[in-house]
């Protein structure tokens, strides 16, 4: 295993772990469009 691709590992969980935090607070304040993106995917 190399470090860098542990590295950009790492780099990818933590950008996906704050989009999942930002998306739960936007769903909190009821927009539905996160919805929408959700179900798209």
């Amino acid at each position: 295993m190399d470090l860098v691709y542990l590295a950009g590992l790492a780099v990818l969980a933590l950008a996906v772990g704050g989009l999942l935090a930002l998306s739960g607070r936007l769903a909190t304040k009821d927009q539905p469009t996160t919805h929408a993106m959700e179900k798209q995917q």
